[in-house]
């Protein structure tokens, strides 16, 4: 029932947006072409698609360890889980949203802002004891992470030319992607080296990880001037 509402979309879609026209479609064939050998990746975009990678397998661990964290815990209504997930999803979204006024005001501090943040909602989930606090971890998590990434990406688009922004891109959804499926591995091999496998410890370990992630940003791991194109871009727009 959900997937058939694109269908509607589609024929919406199809109506009202023309086609382009064949002399644009040749001159953006033509460009591509002849930046085709210009792609260049530099290290920060490597870096910033690492970081991503990482950035999924221990967020990962809000969708599958919360579960299990819930029934080691005890904790009454978890039969909300789904619920409380959905609100962080939800509240998320409207982070990602209103990201662009959020950089205005931070910059450059975005990135530490929102580890912080996420660091802070896990520590929430990880050390909640009701379903009220777990909630309100939950949705701390959604909101930082949607930030985080925002800025993630604006950092590659800001570090590429134009013939690299597609792979660049690409790179980055790939490693989201991959995360998705190595995530519960990884979890499972630090866990097994700690001698504990416990749903709390691998949250735990993602507010360790987001921690971290906050007081790195706080270095210049990343060249000085990152965000300034981005900055330009908002406040060209508001």
């Amino acid at each position: 029932m959900v997937y058939a509402l694109s269908i509607p979309i589609l024929l919406v879609f199809y109506l009202n947006v023309p086609e382009p026209s064949k002399k644009i479609a040749n001159d953006s064939s033509a460009l591509n072409a002849q930046e085709k050998n210009k792609i260049k990746l530099n290290s920060t975009v490597i870096l910033s698609v690492v970081s991503m990678f990482f950035m999924f397998v221990f967020l990962m661990n809000i969708a599958t360890k919360t579960s299990e964290f819930l029934t080691e815990q005890n904790i009454k209504n978890a039969a909300f889980l789904g619920t409380a997930l959905t609100i962080g999803g939800l509240l998320g979204a409207v982070s990602g949203f209103l990201y662009g006024r959020v950089y205005v005001h931070l910059k450059n501090i975005t990135p530490i802002f929102s580890s912080a943040v996420v660091a802070l909602g896990f520590a929430g989930v990880a050390y909640s004891s009701e379903m009220i606090l777990f909630t309100v971890g939950t949705s701390l998590v959604y909101i930082g992470y949607s930030m985080l990434i925002s800025y993630l990406y604006g950092v590659i688009f800001d570090n590429v030319n134009a013939a690299s922004k597609n792979i660049s891109v690409s790179l980055a959804m790939v490693a989201c992607n991959l995360e998705a499926f190595f995530s519960p591995y990884i979890v499972s091999i630090i866990s097994n080296a700690i001698g504990n496998s416990s749903a709390k410890e691998g949250l735990s370990m993602s507010v360790l990880f987001y921690g971290v992630l906050a007081v790195i940003f706080v270095f210049p791991v990343f060249k000085k001037g990152i965000g300034s194109n981005t900055t330009k871009a908002i406040d060209g727009n508001n």
